[in-house]
């Protein structure tokens, strides 16, 4: 079963989403706090990715950019603070097709919209 990573700098989002997957989600869940990561796993391993927009490193708008000139083409599920209303059509365009969850979370949508990229319990 492919693994889920989540990249986000947030140690309160990391338990949240930890908390998810222990009662709702059968894949497990890789925490990394910075977008450096996808320099270095094996992406044949990976069946999704929670990507934080706002990182220390690399903002996860540089992180999709990363992915496709690498041709790495795994489903992404942006979770961010920021509402997508508020990015501009460059953004936009970067996320298009992305599945997007704003925070703060509701329990519910967050489940809604994990069940359209992975299989719950």
């Amino acid at each position: 079963m492919k693994k889920i990573l989540l990249i986000d700098d947030d140690s309160l989002t990391t338990l949240f989403f930890e908390s998810i997957f222990n009662k709702h989600v059968q894949n497990e869940l890789i925490c990394e706090n910075d977008g450096g990561i996808i320099f270095n796993i094996n992406w044949d391993d990976i069946g999704c990715i929670l990507l934080d927009l706002r990182l220390p490193v690399m903002s996860g708008f540089e992180i999709l950019d990363q992915m496709k000139k690498d041709g790495i083409e795994v489903p992404v599920i942006i979770e961010s603070a920021t509402p997508k209303y508020y990015l501009n059509n460059e953004q936009l365009d970067k996320v298009k097709g992305c599945g997007y969850i704003e925070k703060p979370f509701n329990y519910q949508d967050v489940l809604d919209v994990l069940e359209s990229y992975i299989v719950l319990k």
